[in-house]
């Protein structure tokens, strides 16, 4: 699969797992928000976005449950 087919293929699952890990963690459903997060780096795994995007997860999820502190950077 060349860049274009991939990006076709690929680009709106990342953008709809981005948008629902957004709306999870505005829920502070931070475990639900880490998944979605995780899943977009499976998609593009050196995406800045989605990578800050699981570190404010991580943060959120340490900070109000004391979980996941291990994994804040």
């Amino acid at each position: 699969m060349n860049k274009k087919e991939y990006l076709d293929k690929y680009l709106p699952k990342f953008n709809f797992v981005i948008q629902d890990g957004d709306r999870w963690l505005a829920k502070k459903q931070y475990k639900n928000a880490i998944y979605q997060y995780n899943k977009a780096l499976e998609y593009f795994p050196n995406n800045s976005l989605a990578k800050e995007k699981l570190n404010i997860a991580y943060k959120e999820r340490c900070k109000y449950s004391n979980i996941d502190c291990d994994k804040v950077n």
